[in-house]
């Protein structure tokens, strides 16, 4: 391509003139080859607005007609303003065409999406591919997690990043045969009680049996009541000393060392509780 020499602002024109002619009359292409500084913390929120709306799509070469409509009528006047400052910058070539004297925008490409991503704090989805990829290579212990792992591979790289590392927990998990609740698993693998989202719950539910890999939704409890006295490595609970039922949990009777007491008979209730 011949392109022109730059113009003022940095930004270089070509003619599109191959073909035929009588039908390309009319049609360029611009873009920026001396950049002007780029930062956009200058840039006022409405152009930010503008501009994170349109890196959230997929493609580089987009229509900009396509553009103004993800724009939306609220910042429909603030959308010119974005494109030329992102052709001063050299981050996008745009091709316009003649029309009524003035010259319209056709198509715009940006140059290099995800510099412009990464300016809005938004991360880079080349290099989260690469991490995607390095983790499909991963390995897991328990054979009941091949097909949780196997189902990152068609998600969109950010999402499969994350839930890859509640695979590499949830195998640490087995590994060191934990047993807990909902909230135990959420801390060992995020350090945070309520770490995981509904989503990724009903993901981990569809793929493997959480109950099976020891993980439950409430803690589970023996609710007693007897003339007994239990006796545990740091000290006795007698039963008797209420007229109500005690609840022990599992980790309880690990404890529990003896008995003391006489019970004739046992009526067995089971889950007492009942959850909607």
């Amino acid at each position: 391509m011949n392109w022109s020499l730059p113009d003022q602002d940095g930004i270089v024109t070509y003619q599109l003139s191959v073909g035929a002619v009588s039908t390309l009359r009319g049609r360029r292409k611009r873009k920026g080859i001396t950049p002007r500084f780029f930062d956009l913390d200058l840039w006022p929120d409405s152009w930010k607005k503008v501009l994170s709306l349109w890196v959230k799509q997929v493609g580089n070469r987009r229509k900009w007609m396509s553009m103004l409509k993800a724009a939306g009528q609220r910042y429909v006047n603030e959308a010119g303003s974005v494109v030329e400052a992102l052709l001063k910058a050299g981050l996008i070539e745009v091709e316009e065409r003649r029309d009524k004297g003035s010259w319209q925008l056709q198509w715009i490409e940006f140059l290099d999406l995800e510099k412009v991503r990464e300016q809005l704090g938004l991360p880079n989805r080349e290099h989260l591919e690469v991490v995607k990829n390095a983790q499909s290579n991963c390995l897991v212990e328990c054979p009941e997690l091949e097909g949780l792992k196997d189902s990152l591979v068609t998600m969109p790289a950010e999402r499969a990043i994350r839930r890859h590392e509640l695979v590499i927990a949830l195998d640490r998990w087995v590994a060191e045969e934990c047993n807990g609740t909902r909230r135990d698993f959420a801390y060992f693998a995020r350090g945070d009680t309520k770490a995981l989202t509904d989503s990724e719950w009903s993901w981990l539910e569809n793929h493997v049996s959480l109950e099976h890999l020891g993980i439950s939704r409430h803690v589970p409890a023996v609710w007693l009541r007897a003339p007994i006295t239990l006796f545990f490595n740091g000290g006795r609970l007698d039963l008797r000393a209420i007229q109500d039922f005690i609840g022990l949990t599992p980790y309880a009777f690990v404890q529990l060392n003896a008995n003391e007491g006489e019970v004739r008979s046992w009526r067995l209730l089971e889950n007492r509780t009942v959850f909607e």
